[in-house]
């Protein structure tokens, strides 16, 4: 049988542990805050370097696009400009054409 004594002594050296498990596990922790506080920091300012690069290449493919448009709109409006009634006539039976189409698929 366990005197007195002996479970104090149990108890004074269980609770031991447990306060240096507790303290380890509080220092872990906390390093493990800062450490993870920092890669937090870095990972924002990845981010944001990221989506800076990123706006910027939008901001260049839009360029491109409304250059690109730009030309073909020019080609376009020169086609018509030598035909115009070609381009009429195309576009009167194009819509002729679709109309029938239409109307058919409703019956």
């Amino acid at each position: 049988m366990l005197s007195d004594q002996s479970i104090s002594i149990m108890l004074t050296a269980g609770a031991m542990l447990d306060w240096k498990v507790y303290m380890h596990i509080l220092h872990k922790l906390h390093c493990g805050g800062y450490f993870m506080e920092e890669e937090s920091k870095q990972i924002n300012k990845t981010l944001n370097d990221l989506s800076v690069k990123i706006d910027h290449k939008i901001e260049e493919l839009n360029k491109s696009i409304e250059k690109t448009l730009g030309e073909k709109k020019e080609y376009a409006e020169g086609k018509i400009t030598e035909k115009p009634l070609a381009y009429v006539a195309g576009a009167f039976i194009g819509g002729v054409i679709v109309g029938y189409l239409m109307g058919k698929g409703k019956s």
